[in-house]
């Protein structure tokens, strides 16, 4: 084993000093040093920086004992800034305790509470905790309709959102559809909330295969995302109108895409990243450009661990099975589509559970174990349901690998199409 650096030793001893100098404080003089240094960052700090360092100032608040009226009002104005900061950056894991703190805050108002326990359910809705996630949810819109609906909008986009990742998809359209209602177009204190669930309703078409009805949606979020300053709506709008024209056999798809990554990476949503480099992916695989296909898979796969977005792993570890299967490695190819499915067991999505079934359909195709191909190809149907819309994707991808590699196609069953 070689021997620590001499810049890795000192800093592994400093810190233990640190903690040392820190404990050996009266807990009282601790106390006093917290709000000094609250006082002192907030006076300090130009506001522009305050975004990435606001949950680290309000730590010193909330070890700082009883603070005043006007200094608690600075902890939650932080907090909030905190929290739309890391749910900005779709960091799930670190929206959790950011949450927590600001529901248990003495100045929380009803409002306020109603957004951040909708942002909370989407958080452990994107970490896999589904059953957590849609009870919180339940309880949110019960709470808002009870206290008159002024928060409504906002919850119902939230709620959708985990209703169609796990299969919901005539509870989450219906949301939608209540949210624009209450959302009109000549609202334009809350056209950003509207951008976002004709967003939302747009990506709901396109993934149902229906890339036409999906594109007025996605224009008119996009207008209002750029009329509004939101960037990060704006991107996800141009990304899913360069799918629904690569759907439609319009335009040039990868320039459309690489030039949807780069609105995605300046906006800084790592989603729409993930999203951008998903489509990028799929291109270079039909390709043959296993080298690009596989660096974007395993970029995917970086931003999913640093967000806590389990979906994009599974999309990623799908992406590099399929590279794998078709670039003549089977047994990688296996072992990276049970990580998949093992993860779907957690996530609960209908669809990427029948992608993964699917590709361990086909890997059994190509293998001549024809009952197991069977066997793999009726839970898919079966993992897809009610949500046949979304079989569209699913098959035209399944059609062409069984092109590729000279095996009949899987027998649709009637209404999966």
């Amino acid at each position: 084993m070689p021997a620590p650096s001499a810049e890795s030793v000192y800093l592994f001893r400093h810190a233990l000093l640190r903690d040392a100098a820190y404990q050996l404080q009266l807990p009282s003089d601790r106390t006093k040093l917290h709000r000094l240094a609250f006082e002192l960052l907030l006076f300090i700090t130009p506001s522009p920086e305050m975004d990435a360092v606001a949950a680290e100032v309000a730590d010193h608040a909330r070890l700082a004992g009883d603070l005043p009226p006007e200094l608690q009002r600075a902890e939650i104005d932080l907090l909030v800034r905190a929290e739309a900061f890391v749910y900005g950056r779709q960091s799930a894991q670190a929206t959790l305790p950011l949450a927590d703190r600001i529901l248990a805050h003495p100045l929380s108002d009803v409002t306020l509470r109603h957004r951040i326990s909708a942002s909370k359910a989407l958080a452990l809705g994107n970490l896999g905790r589904i059953q957590e996630a849609t009870e919180l949810q339940e309880k949110c819109l019960g709470a808002a309709r009870a206290d008159g609906g002024a928060a409504m909008p906002e919850l119902l986009i939230s709620a959708s959102l985990l209703a169609l990742r796990t299969g919901r998809v005539a509870e989450g359209t219906s949301m939608l559809e209540e949210a624009l209602r209450l959302l009109p177009p000549g609202d334009s204190k809350r056209a950003a909330r509207r951008a976002t669930a004709l967003l939302n309703l747009g990506v709901l078409h396109l993934e149902q295969g229906r890339p036409g009805e999906a594109r007025p949606f996605l224009l008119e979020a996009r207008e209002l995302a750029l009329r509004t300053g939101d960037p990060r709506t704006a991107a996800l709008s141009a990304l899913n109108l360069a799918g629904a024209r690569a759907a439609m056999g319009e335009g040039d798809a990868k320039r459309d895409f690489e030039e949807c990554l780069r609105l995605c990476q300046s906006a800084r949503s790592r989603a729409g990243e993930m999203n951008a480099r998903v489509n990028l992916c799929s291109h270079a695989v039909s390709s043959g450009d296993y080298q690009a296909a596989r660096e974007h898979a395993l970029r995917i796969q970086d931003l999913a661990r640093e967000t806590g977005l389990v979906r994009y792993e599974v999309m990623a570890l799908l992406e590099l099975s399929r590279i794998s299967r078709r670039s003549g490695a089977p047994e990688a190819a296996r072992a990276l589509t049970q990580q998949a499915l093992a993860l779907c067991e957690v996530m609960r999505n209908p669809v990427l559970t029948a992608s993964a079934r699917c590709e361990r359909a086909l890997q059994a195709r190509m293998a001549g174990d024809e009952a197991g191909a069977s066997r793999e190809w009726a839970a898919a149907q079966v993992a897809l349901g009610s949500t046949s819309g979304f079989a569209v994707g699913v098959r035209a991808r399944l059609d062409e690998d069984c092109d590729l590699a000279g095996v009949e196609h899987f027998a649709w069953r009637p209404g999966t199409r």
